[in-house]
């Protein structure tokens, strides 16, 4: 498992890709979580992170889940297609036991009734 926190961005893309790929130094892994409970904030540049090690993972036969809770990374995941990809998990323990978080995430914002 991997935990990441603060901002996943440009800046940091470096960081956050060494770290999951420390885990998988000796080859691939049967499975793989990366917690994302604590990250405040992700733009595309980590999404090319987790598509490598989802993609890399899948190849060898194993898997990789995210556990998020943000709706700001749901939106990301859905605005992107990657939500089927990337399904939601609650907890790490969901994620290993592959039990998908069944309820949506919390609204960025409210809309007024009869406009933005």
């Amino acid at each position: 498992m991997v935990r990441a926190h603060g901002e996943l961005d440009l800046a940091n893309r470096s960081a956050f890709e060494r770290s999951l790929r420390l885990r998988l130094r000796h080859g691939p892994c049967p499975g793989l979580v990366a917690d994302l409970t604590a990250v405040t904030f992700m733009d595309c540049s980590a999404l090319s992170v987790l598509c490598d090690v989802h993609g890399y993972q899948w190849s060898q036969g194993g898997w990789f889940r995210l556990v998020y809770t943000r709706s700001n990374i749901t939106l990301l995941l859905a605005g992107t297609g990657l939500a089927e990809v990337f399904p939601r998990y609650a907890t790490v323990r969901d994620a290993l036991m592959n039990r998908r978080y069944a309820q949506p995430a919390q609204p960025v914002g409210r809309r007024k009734a009869g406009g933005l």
